[in-house]
């Protein structure tokens, strides 16, 4: 448990512990009333949220200790239900408000949400985020600062290959560019002195076109401009 040190593009995740309704046996119709109800809730307070972490939270709410084969498909279909877009390809749950530019970390004495369990809007933009401040910053010091962003403190295999796609995602839309330079160069024309503000373009000048260069080398940012949702 813990928290990264607090940033202006940051704010702390709010979670739903309990229900606020009813928590009968969802093998009832009261009952898969009561979940979809109850998964509503959540998905409203905590979208995008993860198809685990819903499972999470209903476990605490109905106070079971798993889901065994006579419950999950009742609770998969009470999300479902819950939520008019259903899951995305990476299975996470969506009310239909947009991030609205936020990273969500950790409060303090709150668990840490595997990044796996983090959407793909908020790593992209926590990637984004931390490349500007940075200026240049490398491959393996990004995705480091990235999860200590979200509370981690190691870096598991699982963590570099969902990172390496967001990044490679990134470079294709323009977003980040890499260096091909090599790893000390940062091409000095880059000078940021601020985040600018939310729909506000200004790019550098002459920014090259994002190029993939098979040295390791370093990431610049480029202007900020709003992340589409995933």
């Amino acid at each position: 448990m813990g928290s990264s040190a607090p940033r202006e593009w940051t704010a702390q995740y709010v979670a739903v512990e309990h229900s606020t309704g009813g928590t009968r046996d969802i093998k009832t119709p009261e009952g898969r009333l009561d979940a979809k109800r109850f998964f509503e809730e959540v998905i409203s307070v905590e979208s995008p949220v993860h198809a685990d972490i819903l499972y999470e939270r209903f476990r605490s709410a109905w106070g079971v200790a798993r889901l065994g084969a006579a419950i999950k498909p009742e609770v998969d279909r009470a999300m479902n239900r819950a939520s008019p877009y259903g899951a995305d390809e990476r299975g996470f749950y969506r009310s239909g408000s947009i991030n609205d530019g936020v990273v969500r970390v950790p409060a303090q004495g709150q668990g840490i949400r595997k990044l796996t369990h983090v959407s793909t809007e908020e790593l992209s933009l926590a990637v984004c985020r931390t490349v500007q401040e940075s200026v240049t910053v490398d491959d393996k010091n990004l995705i480091s600062q990235v999860v200590e962003v979200f509370g981690g403190q190691r870096v598991s295999a699982e963590s570099k290959t969902l990172m390496s796609e967001i990044i490679d995602s990134l470079i294709n839309e323009g977003l980040i560019a890499r260096d091909s330079l090599g790893p000390h160069h940062c091409d000095g024309r880059l000078n940021y002195s601020g985040l600018f503000k939310r729909g506000e373009h200004r790019p550098p000048q002459q920014l090259p076109r994002p190029q993939r260069s098979r040295r390791g080398g370093r990431y610049w940012g480029r202007c900020w401009r709003d992340l589409p949702a995933r």
